[in-house]
């Protein structure tokens, strides 16, 4: 591999040879904010050899986007560029920096398909709680949803208001799961999915864990919202 560092100073010269300069970053020690992005990854996420991308639907997930830009500057010094699907509502966030990419292969994660590999949440980030909740709100934020229950008992309407995060991945699936255990929570989990359906929990979720994603936020306050209109709890 021929040594990048003499070409930094004169990248001219580089380019004019054929010499590509790899994009310097920083490498961030483990934390919350680097398990939330490796949940980020898991969730929406994909890696190349040389890039690494983050769907968003352009319609719900802008403002998250904003914030997963910041992010990764915040993180690793590099932007993020954004790139657009004209044949539907999906965008794409872009960072193209093989440095990046072998930092977080490093980190437990894998190129290619999540769904073919098997993608798991990385060992080092059941090691701190609040690893875990990094990690959980990245996946969350990313590939769970949350709804409301409208239903009777002895003719009296209840609300409540659940979360469902769904993959492929059955690693990934079952380590949601028990991160949730792991952090107190009551989920259920089917083949593709894991759920939280108490109020109790869906609470502690959002004074816990939290939430970077304003659709989500959003939602929440809704239920709140309409849960004292009526005084229904389930």
């Amino acid at each position: 591999m021929i040594s990048q560092s003499r070409f930094r100073s004169n990248p001219e010269y580089a380019e004019k040879i054929g010499v590509k300069i790899r994009k310097e970053i920083n490498c961030p020690p483990e934390s919350e904010l680097l398990a939330e992005f490796i949940g980020i990854l898991l969730g929406d996420g994909g890696i190349t050899a040389n890039q690494v991308k983050i769907a968003f639907n352009r319609d719900t997930d802008t403002p998250h986007s904003v914030f997963m830009q910041k992010l990764i500057n915040e993180l690793f010094s590099i932007s993020a560029t954004i790139t657009k699907r004209i044949s539907d509502k999906g965008d794409n966030i872009v960072i193209s920096s093989r440095n990046l990419v072998e930092f977080l292969l490093a980190k437990g994660l894998k190129t290619g398909s999540k769904v073919r590999n098997n993608a798991d949440i990385p060992g080092w980030v059941f090691r701190r709680k609040s690893y875990k909740i990094g990690c959980l709100r990245g996946l969350i934020d990313t590939d769970g949803s949350f709804y409301l229950c409208n239903h009777k008992v002895n003719n009296k309407r209840y609300l409540s208001f659940a979360m469902c995060f769904t993959n492929h991945s059955k690693a990934l699936l079952n380590s949601t799961y028990d991160l949730l255990v792991s952090l107190g929570f009551n989920p259920v989990k089917s083949n593709r999915r894991v759920y939280l359906h108490k109020n109790i929990d869906i609470a502690k979720y959002f004074d816990i864990i939290n939430s970077h994603n304003a659709k989500h936020l959003g939602k929440y306050k809704k239920f709140l919202d309409a849960k004292k209109l009526i005084g229904g709890v389930a």
